[in-house]
């Protein structure tokens, strides 16, 4: 799983908790620090906490997922950046359910901004 802008890792700490494997990404050594204090607190030190700017990803680098998290960044986002992000994460989700099935699938990114 992968949480892009992770802020204090809520689905980040969630999904390990559910035993996925996760990496979470923010900007912010402030959100990561309250993120890890958050994650030592329930005994989780399995995800991989990255600091990178979301508007960035590289999904050579980043790799596959089969789920990705990106609540709360719409707002944040201009256009332009929105539709890079959603393309990206298609991107590494569809390589990932392509290696599972051995075709190509198409995936649907849902994204919302915090007004509605």
């Amino acid at each position: 799983m992968l949480e892009l802008d992770c802020h204090e890792g809520r689905h980040a700490i969630e999904g390990v908790r559910c035993g996925a494997e996760v990496v979470a990404i923010d900007r912010s050594e402030a959100n990561f620090a309250r993120a890890r204090s958050a994650a030592d607190i329930l005994g989780i030190d399995s995800a991989e906490w990255r600091k990178d700017e979301v508007r960035r990803i590289d999904p050579e680098q980043l790799g596959r997922f089969d789920a990705v998290s990106c609540s709360g960044i719409v707002g944040h986002l201009t256009a332009g950046e929105v539709s890079r992000v959603e393309y990206v994460v298609r991107m590494m989700v569809d390589a990932f359910r392509a290696e599972l099935r051995g075709t190509k699938v198409s995936s649907t990114v849902y994204t919302h901004s915090q007004d509605g």
